[in-house]
């Protein structure tokens, strides 16, 4: 590829990003040469990167979590959060097929926000048709399609009290936290105001971000076969994809910082096993970095057996094609961020799964990747699937937080052709915030209950939904 020329208009934007010329041409040569795969060696499976845990155990582990909370450990929890509904309501944009109408003319009753349907426009619907412009249209309805997911109505559990995703992680962050640490989100700009309303009466510390303007990534003319500009010449400039939040997770403050998607939302009801199970993970992740400092430091003092405790620890964690060869070889593979992750039992969801993943010294270590990032019939070989479900550790053992992007695969990144206007182009993401992002670090897989999952792909998966208070009566119809 020849090299791209930058002027001094582009140089100067460059520096308002805090992003240098060498990056960018290195965003250049990858929409050029396009993704890989990533070297995946076979699927994480129970008892072979997958940890299975009984009673005793997520009780024993939950407690601890909760002497730490007790004491000086502080906790938090990041949601990525910026992502818009529009795939969410895809099937009731354009033509709606004989499936979609006949749902929507007998159940529009029992979606969560159908009542706010009558009161913006009265009475009942006709047809199916004016039901999907009610919930989707801008001007003549709610215009959901167009909103962040997380401001999206997903459990009605009266008319008079309808919460929103945002509402639901906050809540449930009040009863896991106990009110201490801080609840992350990650939004647009443009929708704060809306967001800090719903949030208002939330008893939690709450943090609204956006996404840092130097994780953007700048994009591919193939008509012209050179980096997108506008039509002043100005560079075409695109969000990173999630895996750029890895700088936002970076600086949420907290011991353990727990990560799990917008979308994911469970009833009062069911917040009383994932609280249980997110103190376990949390639980686990302070151990593994308690047994990580101990070898750390066993290793810098010199001990006799600090080696072989090191050797010990790496088991379930990393497998070596060699093994490091001195003591501070033996450090740099083990003084890594952590992640205890929670695993559920694939039932065909669509997503990412556990995998053993060659490193970039050929080592195998127990890592998240997509479908479209894997050889051909490897996905089918998974037992398991990644609910984004875990708790992190982000503080070396001298107590001062690391630097994430030191640990993350840089190659494990994502193009996609799409188009700009009519212009077609090439874009390019960050790698996956849970799968190249987070590839160098500790991990450990636990499989967790499918009932602490509970995600919201396409409106339709509402109408399965009967949110109940605790100790309280459920939802009922709103038309």
């Amino acid at each position: 590829m020849m090299k791209e020329q930058f002027s001094q208009r582009d140089l100067a934007g460059f520096d308002r990003r805090q992003v240098t010329r060498e990056e960018v041409e290195v965003q250049a040569e990858r929409l050029t040469s396009g993704s890989q795969k990533v070297a995946a060696q076979g699927a994480c499976t129970p008892r072979n990167g997958i940890s299975i845990w009984n009673d005793k155990d997520v009780e024993i582990l939950a407690l601890r979590f909760q002497e730490k909370l007790n004491q000086d450990v502080a906790s938090s929890q990041f949601v990525p959060a910026s992502g818009a509904a529009s795939r969410m309501f895809k099937a009731l944009v354009g033509e709606l097929d004989e499936t979609t109408q006949t749902i929507l003319e007998a159940r529009w009753g029992s979606f969560p926000f159908a009542h706010q349907m009558r009161d913006l426009l009265g009475g009942k619907f006709s047809s199916s048709n004016e039901i999907a412009r009610a919930i989707v249209d801008e001007q003549e309805g709610l215009g959901l399609a167009k909103l962040p997911k997380g401001c999206v109505p997903f459990h009605a559990y009266s008319a008079q009290e309808v919460r929103t995703p945002f509402e639901e992680h906050a809540v449930e962050w009040a009863r896991c936290g106990e009110g201490k640490g801080t609840l992350v989100f990650t939004i647009q700009n443009r929708f704060r105001a809306q967001i800090e309303t719903l949030l208002a009466a939330s008893e939690v510390n709450l943090r609204l971000e956006e996404q840092h303007p130097s994780t953007d990534t700048i994009a591919w003319d193939l008509t012209r076969g050179a980096v997108l500009r506008d039509a002043d010449g100005e560079l075409v400039w695109r969000p990173g994809g999630h895996g750029a939040l890895l700088k936002n997770l970076g600086e949420v403050p907290g011991d353990v910082v727990f990560v799990r998607n917008i979308d994911n939302v469970v009833d009062e009801v069911g917040m009383v096993l994932r609280n249980r199970w997110q103190r376990a993970l949390g639980g686990a992740a302070l151990e593994l970095q308690a047994a990580r400092d101990q070898v750390v430091h066993a290793l810098r003092r010199g001990e006799e057996g600090a080696v072989a405790a090191a050797r010990a620890f790496c088991e379930g964690l990393v497998q070596f094609q060699e093994e490091p060869q001195s003591r501070q070889a033996w450090e740099d593979a083990i003084h890594r961020p952590i992640r205890v992750a929670g695993m559920v039992p694939n039932v065909g969801q669509p997503g990412g799964g556990p995998f053993w993943i060659a490193d970039g010294n050929g080592h195998l270590r127990p890592g998240i990747a997509e479908s479209a990032e894997l050889a051909e019939g490897l996905m089918e070989q998974g037992t398991h699937f990644n609910p984004v479900d875990m708790a992190c550790v982000m503080v070396d053992a001298d107590g001062q937080r690391m630097a994430l992007d030191r640990f993350a695969d840089h190659g494990a990144f994502f193009t996609a052709d799409k188009t700009h206007g009519v212009t077609p182009i090439r874009i390019l993401e960050r790698p996956g915030l849970w799968n190249g992002g987070m590839a160098g670090w500790l991990t450990k897989f636990v499989e967790v209950p499918a009932e602490t999952f509970a995600p919201v792909k396409t409106v339709f998966d509402l109408l399965e939904r009967q949110p109940r208070r605790r100790g309280g009566r459920g939802r009922v119809d709103l038309a």
